[in-house]
This record gives C-alpha cells, structure tokens and sequence, in this order.
C-alpha cells in the first residue's frame, strides 16, 4: 500500500522505550504472516488482510476466516480492507473478486476486475477501488470503471480522489486542487519511500 514505506521507516526506528510493542504472527492466531492491509470496523476490530485469508482481532484473540472454513471465500490471498458508513466490510483479493462481510457472513459483489490492490471509501459514500483493470467505483450495488488505466493505490484529497498507477498520481474524480488532473510523481527518497501524512496532503 501507498504507506508501507513510510511504517517500515518508523518501524525501523529505535523503538522509544516508552512504548510497549508486541507482535503477533501465525503461531497467534494470523492466517499468514504477509499482512497486506489492516482496519478497524465501527465495533472496535481489528481487521487484517494477509495471504493465506482475513483475520478478525479483538486485542486478545485472533478469528481466523479462510476458504478451509469459510465456503463463501473463494480466496485465501487478500490485498485490501475497508470498511463504509453502513457498518459493511470490504475486502479485495488478488484474483479480482471483491466481498462484502455484513451481519456476520462473507458475500461476492463482483469478480469484474482483476487483481484488486486497494479500497477507500470517499466522504460521498462511495467505495473505490484500485484494480489492475483501472479505477472503480461503487455505488448502491452499482459497479462503474471510472478510469481504465492501471491503478495501484487510492487517496482521498477532500472530496476528490486520486489514483496511483506506474508512479503517477491520477486525479480521477472531484476538485483536485493543485493536482488538476496533470499526472504528478509521488514525492520519495532515493530508496524509494513514499512520504505522506494521514490528511492525504504530500510532503
């Protein structure tokens, strides 16, 4: 995702001792230990993706939901979560297919796209999504590519949104300010971090 590298570089840091860190891996309760994305849902869950299935984490104990016990999911390998304003759950694999979890169970929305890298949802409701087939868009059940040029991450710069895709940022939708719609390089170092800060604004 778009902040990996911007976390590896803190993770990295020396740790301040004043904080405690803990780590969990498989041998606790993850499916796999590649984590891919993580969320936390309106109840106060930790959501996390991997590739070997999605993982439910209540602070104490891990829920773990593959296609072994699972028959919904099709997939085990998952990029991406989100979750939208009606309390549903969306996950993205990297097969293409896109999921919705509401009121305890897995449902397949779509499997139009291929590999899903990223989800966001945007101040208006919509959900988008970042795909290797371009960047989509769903509303009230409605699934719409909106640009179909090869998008790997997704920002939200107040009410527009911005793409990611071949090292170029992509103003898809809304007022984009200072980006109108000119393709822009995501500011990095010369061992390629990305820097950014949570408003969506680049440094």
């Amino acid at each position: 995702m778009a902040w990996l590298g911007l976390l590896l570089s803190i993770a990295l840091a020396d740790p301040d001792p004043r904080v405690a860190v803990d780590t969990w891996t498989s041998r606790n309760g993850l499916p796999q230990n590649s984590v891919t994305d993580m969320a936390i849902d309106q109840d106060g869950y930790l959501w996390i993706t991997t590739f070997g299935g999605i993982a439910r984490f209540d602070g104490w104990r891990f829920d773990a939901y593959t296609p072994a016990n699972t028959p919904s999911l099709r997939d085990a390998r998952f990029t991406s979560v989100t979750e939208t304003e009606d309390g549903s759950l969306w996950f993205g694999s990297v097969s293409g297919v896109l999921y919705r979890f509401r009121d305890g169970a897995f449902e397949v929305v779509s499997n139009a796209m291929a590999e899903v890298h990223d989800l966001a949802r945007s101040p208006a409701g919509s959900l988008w999504i970042a795909a290797t087939t371009g960047t989509w868009r769903l509303d009230d059940e409605e699934l719409t590519r909106v640009d179909p040029r090869y998008a790997r991450d997704l920002l939200m710069v107040s009410d527009a949104v911005v793409s990611r895709g071949d090292g170029e940022l992509r103003c898809i939708a809304g007022d984009c300010g200072a980006l109108d719609g000119t393709p822009l390089a995501y500011p990095s170092t010369s061992g390629g971090t990305v820097w950014g800060i949570r408003d969506g604004h680049y440094v």
